[in-house]
């Protein structure tokens, strides 16, 4: 998947060691990363707030795989952020990051946490201001131009906050991660295709996550649907899901914990979905307020 300034680009469909406890458990992410990448996954995702990046980069080695043949992604979490010396402080949790994966660079770090989202959905978070969010974002900037990042990405930001960070930086993150599926509301895909039309490349998170909504009916014709085509294509839901991801070109990850995951995950690259199936799956939406019941969506905050 081509992202702006990168040569290899980032590979579509990567492994992330979140968010279930068996998810994070580092014994488990260990052998799960090196399994993934001996059988040709190139992007491993992770967070500092997963705890687990340390078991990335010892799968990453018990791989064998060369480094520079992998994608590597974690974030700068905005959590115990000082009012004071934010990009020192950010300079020093980059650096952590990068020791625990044991790495020299990593090929994308994400802004994690816009202000908006926060203030709503983590009270831990509500004492970081726009302008504090605006220093964490340049000191992505200066571990990049130091050469510790590749690619700056940004998640949970609203399109005024991103523009906020545009117009201070006059610097544009190349990846914007969000939280898509199939039934998210058209205010939140119309806020992800404005992303990629200002040239951010997209990926996606949370496939399944519409599971949770407290709204039967809902979740019946969701199933329903997922449920028909999972048997017309003889795979699983879940890989229908990631399927319409890929045909629309927006990168995601999945946990592949078992190597029957990773298998049938990977296969999923091989079979598009048809132009109607992809309509089918797109038929029933959400409306913003329901998605509050989960987290809120940046696209729907900026209505």
């Amino acid at each position: 998947m081509a992202v702006k300034g990168s040569t290899k680009g980032m590979p579509i469909l990567g492994y992330i060691a979140c968010c279930l406890e068996r998810d994070l458990n580092s014994s488990n992410v260990r052998p799960a990363v090196a399994r993934y990448l001996t059988a040709g996954g190139r992007h491993v995702m992770t967070a500092p707030g997963y705890g687990n990046e340390q078991a990335i980069g010892q799968g990453i080695r018990d791989s064998g795989i060369p480094r520079e043949e992998i994608w590597v992604t974690t974030a700068l979490d905005p959590h115990g952020v000082p009012a004071d010396n934010i990009r020192e402080w950010a300079a020093a949790q980059i650096d952590s990051s990068l020791q625990r994966l044991n790495v020299d660079y990593a090929d994308d770090i994400y802004l994690h946490w816009g202000v908006a989202v926060t203030r709503q959905n983590r009270p831990e978070l509500a004492n970081v201001t726009e302008e504090m969010n605006l220093e964490l974002y340049r000191g992505l900037l200066d571990a990049q131009t130091a050469g510790k990042i590749r690619h700056i990405g940004v998640g949970l930001h609203t399109q005024r906050e991103l523009e906020y960070l545009i117009n201070s930086t006059g610097v544009m993150p190349e990846i914007m991660y969000a939280w898509i599926t199939p039934f998210m509301p058209e205010k939140q895909i119309a806020y992800a295709m404005w992303a990629r039309s200002q040239g951010m490349a997209l990926f996606g998170w949370g496939p399944f996550n519409w599971q949770r909504l407290d709204e039967p009916a809902e979740l019946e014709a969701h199933r329903s649907i997922t449920n028909e085509l999972a048997d017309k294509y003889n795979t699983t839901p879940l890989r229908i899901i990631l399927r319409w991801y890929l045909d629309l070109g927006i990168a995601m990850a999945t946990s592949m914990l078992k190597p029957s995951w990773l298998e049938e995950d990977l296969n999923c690259l091989r079979t598009p979905l048809t132009a109607e199936d992809r309509a089918r799956l797109e038929s029933v939406k959400w409306g913003c307020h329901k998605t509050d019941q989960i987290q809120p969506l940046p696209g729907c905050m900026d209505a």
